[in-house]
């Protein structure tokens, strides 16, 4: 720490943070190497930085948020500027750099990176309605025009190979973006960016003024921050080809109001305009311009991912379904009129930044299950009062992170009996309930009354009564006695079960002529919460005091729903038989759910469509469709060593998931492989039944294939291989990545890229190991070089598959097949000719040229090709001629494939 107001690590020379965010002008002290993250983060006032020529890398996001700053000097000893270096700076007119500097260059204020021919960054302030990136630019970083306010046209050159992400992010008049017709990568329809090959919806303009936008069929994948900032889009239509939506595709859209998604979608789903992922059961997107103040999550949903209500301002109350396993980073972030949430038990992990920015956010309940918080969680959250069990991770959370918990001594049913008496209260001034039958009764007494001797009945249910539960009910009467425990002595669990105290059946009677239906609500979540506080009091709860409990709550919530018609209770609580949900230690706090007071509040609205959008595949329909898998696989030609090694996968994943069920520990396995034969030899075509077979045995989440070469993966500049494999890595997530030739990524000599697609490989395999199968394959020699070539491959890859050479016989049989497939046939002197033909082939297998089945399909082709040039010459074109090869065709055909005649 510095007294001058920042902070610099010593050791590696960097510039950790100025600490004095109202400072206005800055010199970077002499001696500093390297800039930050977030060195200048929220610096808002500052309008002038120098920095000095001991310094040679500034790091990503290091003036993140400088409003202020308008231009900035790079010096020559500057060589490393990551992207999104100067994002957030609004203010930003030009950055310059001194001609003498090696690495990086300034074009009208636009930063460049000479050598990689990359655009790094464009002034957010520059006024310019229109800019053309230059040509030879191959590379566009991430957040280049980020925040760019006044540009409306942005022209991209044929050379353009890379665009990074949240690329327009803020570009609130950007209407069109424009590329050459030539570029091999991207293109543009109506001024939507899409990259050709990739079949990806990249960026939609800002500014463009349409209310719906229909995303054309073909488009596979909708990229994060596509949609970012769209101010005038309330509708979205998305086609049944589209199988993948980035996290933040929809963000600050703030007039969206309902996502639409084409029935036949395999992925994707829409409930009342809420986007659901079908398959993982996952909340993708709740609009951010719907006006309703509560949703309730459907049952069945599981997961709730990352940003998905991103700065739904509405939303005062969000219901989340006991089925949810995980909340996803930022997911509430900015619903700032959100103000209670109840977390259920079973969820375990809430991401990074979840509910930051929740201004209004005074109460959210977080159960045992929960095991990880993530950074920032609450940031901003400045009067939420964290209510969950004591000793669990999220007491330990709130107190490091400062989060107000509420008062050791306030049992949560304490805010539920104090609404009670209030509706008490009120029906006394009214003469109404009992008082109205007996005037010289209180309804309040009366419900006092019933109320103690439920508590005492629970504290005595397990045969005996604990100091700790006479003080519980003491909190609340201080005048309690022995005599109030064995008052209700006379009273089995049976019996006590199904008695309904009449001050619940009067306020049921009042609710229904008021239509105040919380009214009964609060009651009922009363003895729910109590019960479970006075079971759990004294650190032990037998199965007795759960039958009880929940059995009478239950009563009166049966009760509720036949004398209060079209009334709803929310199921808070827990089933009589699930015991260990609510199996903790002392002072056992519950999640707290307040009815709203004055109207029908919207928890008693059902889905009634949930069951069809959400669906578990039964057990039958996986092994019918594992059976049709392999059977496809058995239906190929040949390759018996290569359906055998299949056969041992597949029965040893089986045998593992039967362990897993039954507890049994196992030994880590990799399901990667390696492929090894000549070409044509089916190797392409087994891994992509194996990616379905996968998906079957629930290894693979999409079980898709995605092959590439070293084409797909290797760039020509150093830090685009990376970026290169990382998009193939990305794409093929849930599914097999196939390296064709992957011997090539391990070239000798020389400055080779190679390595570094391998590496990124590497990183990925461990991160991705549950959602990702990478097969590489290649010649058998040149793969165990390619092994060998890093220590990291042999110990990922220990399944190898061999792919021999086709037989002669199979050789025809391969061609057999395509004839009956397509509808072709010949006679015997044909057949005759053709296994002598392929008897000749195999006998040369080795010689240059000769591809197995690929050879065999190339052959075929040229069949069809000699037979309608025979038929176009002549008369008869009638059925039999037209499905008709004879051994002028066949003879041909060699002589065209082959160059010469083979007899």
């Amino acid at each position: 720490m510095n007294s001058n107001g920042y902070e610099i690590d010593g050791r590696s020379k960097t510039f950790v943070k100025l600490l004095d965010t109202s400072a206005k002008k800055f010199a970077i002290p002499y001696g500093v190497q390297i800039i930050g993250k977030n060195a200048f983060l929220a610096c808002s006032s500052l309008k002038s930085v120098v920095i000095p020529t001991s310094v040679t890398s500034i790091e990503e996001d290091a003036f993140n948020g400088c409003s202020s700053l308008k231009s900035v000097v790079i010096p020559f000893s500057v060589t490393s500027i990551k992207d999104s270096a100067f994002s957030g700076c609004s203010s930003l007119i030009e950055i310059k750099v001194v001609e003498n500097n090696p690495e990086y260059c300034s074009v009208g204020g636009v930063l460049f990176h000479r050598r990689q021919r990359k655009l790094i960054a464009y002034p957010a302030r520059r006024n310019e309605r229109e800019y053309i990136v230059p040509s030879g630019v191959t590379c566009i970083a991430d957040d280049a025009f980020c925040e760019c306010s006044s540009l409306k046209s942005l022209v991209i050159p044929a050379s353009v190979k890379f665009i990074g992400k949240r690329m327009f992010v803020d570009c609130s008049s950007l209407t069109a973006i424009k590329v050459a017709e030539n570029n091999p990568e991207y293109c543009t329809v109506d001024g939507v960016l899409f990259h050709r090959k990739q079949k990806k919806l990249i960026a939609y303009p800002a500014g463009r003024k349409e209310k719906e936008y229909v995303i054309f069929s073909g488009v596979t994948s909708i990229e994060d921050n596509a949609f970012s900032y769209c101010s005038s889009l309330e509708s979205l239509v998305i086609p049944t080809s589209v199988t993948n939506i980035g996290e933040t595709a929809f963000t600050d859209c703030p007039s969206l109001t309902e996502i639409k998604v084409a029935k036949n979608n395999s992925e994707y789903c829409t409930v009342d305009g809420v986007l659901f992922h079908k398959k993982q059961r996952g909340l993708i997107t709740y609009p951010a311009g719907r006006n309703e103040e509560e949703y309730i999550i459907p049952s069945g949903v599981i997961s709730i991912g990352g940003y998905a209500f991103w700065k739904c301002s509405f939303l005062k109350s969000v219901v989340i379904p006991s089925g949810i396993t995980s909340i996803g980073c930022s997911a509430f972030r900015g619903c700032s009129s959100l103000k209670s949430v109840v977390i259920p038990s079973g969820v375990t992990n809430i991401g990074d930044t979840a509910f930051s920015c929740c201004f209004s956010l005074e109460s959210i309940f977080i159960p045992a299950s929960v095991t990880n918080i993530g950074v920032f969680a609450f940031i901003g959250c400045s009067s939420l009062v964290l209510h969950t069990p004591k000793g669990s991770y999220a007491e330990h959370y709130a107190r490091e992170n400062e989060i107000k918990l509420p008062s050791d001594s306030m049992y949560k049913s304490e805010t539920f009996l104090n609404i009670c008496l209030e509706i008490m209260q009120s029906m006394d001034e009214g003469d109404w309930g009992i008082k109205a039958i007996h005037p010289n009764l209180s309804n309040v007494g009366f419900f006092l009354y019933e109320f103690r001797r439920y508590l005492c009945m629970l504290a005595r249910a397990d045969g005996s009564f604990e100091p700790e539960e006479v003080d519980y009910i003491n909190h609340f009467f201080d005048d309690v006695t022995l005599s109030d425990f064995e008052e209700p002595s006379d009273l089995t669990d049976d019996s006590y079960m199904y008695l309904i105290p009449e001050p619940f059946r009067t306020t049921v009677a009042q609710a229904w002529g008021l239509s105040k239906p919380f009214m009964v609500e609060c009651y009922i979540r009363l003895y729910e919460m109590a019960g479970l506080e006075i079971i759990s009091c004294d650190g032990e709860i037998t199965k007795r005091e759960i039958k009880m409990m929940t059995g009478y709550v239950r009563r009166l919530k049966e009760y509720a729903e036949e004398h209060y018609p079209g009334i709803l209770i929310q199921d808070l609580a827990i089933d009589s038989d699930d015991f260990n949900t609510i199996a903790y230690h002392r002072n056992f706090c519950q999640s707290t759910y307040i009815p709203e007071r004055n109207e029908y509040s919207a928890s008693h609205v059902v889905h009634e469509n949930v069951d069809d959008v959400f669906y578990l595949e039964e057990e039958g329909d996986r092994e019918s469709r594992l059976k049709d898998n392999i059977d496809e696989l058995y239906s190929l030609i040949g390759l018996d060593t290569v359906k055998a090694s299949v056969s041992s996968l597949v029965n040893l994943i089986k045998v593992r998931e039967l362990r897993a069920k039954k507890g049994i520990k196992q030994p880590p396995l990799s399901l990667h492989l390696v492929f090894s034969g000549n070409p044509g030899t089916g190797k392409t075509s087994v891994a992509r039944i194996l990616a379905k077979i996968y998906k079957e045995l629930g290894v693979l989440s999409k079980g898709h294939l995605v092959e590439v070469d070293r084409s797909g993966l290797v760039a020509g500049y150093v830090g685009q291989t990376s970026l290169k494999t990382q998009e193939k890595i990305e794409e093929a997530l849930g599914g097999v990545l196939f390296i064709d030739e992957a011997y090539t990524l391990a070239k000798d000599g020389g400055q080779d890229y190679g390595q570094e697609a391998i590496d990124t490989l590497l990183k990925a395999m461990e991160d991705y190991r549950s959602d990702l199968i990478v097969i590489v394959a290649g010649y058998a020699d040149l793969m165990e070089k390619f092994l060998d070539s890093n220590p990291g491959l042999r110990s990922r890859f220990n399944t190898f598959i061999r792919f021999n050479d086709y037989t002669e016989d199979e050789l025809y049989q391969i061609f057999a097949s395509l004839c009956q497939r397509h509808d072709f046939s010949y006679d015997d002197a044909c057949k005759e000719y053709l296994k002598r033909l392929f008897a000749a082939v195999y006998a040369k297998r080795n010689s240059k040229g000769f591809a197995n089945g690929r050879t065999v399909r190339n052959y075929f082709e040229k069949v069809i090709t000699q037979q309608a040039n025979r038929l176009a010459s002549g008369v008869n074109m009638d059925d039999s001629a037209l499905m008709q090869f004879n051994l002028t065709d066949l003879k041909k055909a060699v002589q065209d494939l082959f160059g010469r005649k083979r007899e």
